[in-house]
């Protein structure tokens, strides 16, 4: 088997997760955003990737059930007066825009991500100055369930877009997997500080990933590539209400 051109390519593994500590701010949206610093772990081939931002769209649509009141679907892509000013405990749309620990059964939210590999190595005769690196441009599409006020369950389908100075651009899809840990969830009633969390992430690629795929020669060939992340999330707006 010929050697890879990739320069030390590793398998990606269950590596622990590290958390960054570091939020940015929210996007000026009239609903939940969140603006989020993390880690994500290098694929087989290109990485690490160092620089990496995810924006959740959170609970555009939501499941609630209000007290004795069968469970009903609503959203907050625009969200009236009336669902803003009104009480969370006896209004479906006011608890899914505060993310009502009890009342919201399940929702749905977007991710849009923006990576790039840093001193990445393509070629085995480039010293690693980080000219060849990699973008990562993703959108994914993630329904949670609420297993219990402190813990959210989410599962969903994503397209990721690599591209590169070396290589010509191409999607691949993913399967993003999510477990969102709610510290406040312990406590009772609807705190403010919900909207810190923790997001423990698994992104699986089920397509093959090749040397050509990034502008490199060889055999080097990747499948089924499963990458773990873990991000610090702030929900800004919230503790604004």
């Amino acid at each position: 088997m010929t050697r890879p051109s990739f320069a030390g390519p590793k398998r990606c593994g269950f590596g622990p997760f590290l958390v960054a500590l570091l939020v940015i701010g929210a996007l000026a949206v009239p609903r939940d955003a969140y603006a989020l610093f993390g880690w994500i772990e290098q694929l087989s081939g290109p990485g690490p990737f160092r620089m990496v931002l995810q924006f959740p769209l959170d609970r555009l649509v939501c499941v609630t059930r209000l007290e004795k009141q069968p469970a009903t679907v609503t959203h907050t892509l625009f969200p009236s007066t009336e669902a803003k000013r009104a009480d969370p405990n006896s209004h479906a749309a006011a608890a899914c825009i505060n993310d009502h620990p009890k009342i919201v059964k399940a929702f749905v939210s977007t991710e849009v991500g923006l990576a790039a590999t840093d001193q990445n190595q393509l070629f085995p005769d480039d010293p690693g100055s980080g000219a060849h690196r990699v973008r990562n441009f993703s959108v994914k599409g993630i329904g949670f369930y609420r297993a219990t006020p402190f813990l959210d369950l989410g599962a969903g389908l994503g397209v990721s877009r690599f591209s590169g100075r070396d290589f010509g651009s191409f999607y691949n899809v993913s399967i993003p997997l999510r477990a969102r840990i709610v510290p406040a969830g312990f406590a009772s009633g609807n705190s403010r500080w919900r909207a810190v969390y923790v997001s423990l992430q698994l992104d699986y690629y089920p397509a093959d990933w090749t040397a050509q795929d990034f502008g490199a020669g060889g055999d080097w060939k990747q499948s089924g590539e499963l990458i773990t992340s873990a991000f610090v999330g702030v929900d800004l707006l919230r503790f604004l209400r």
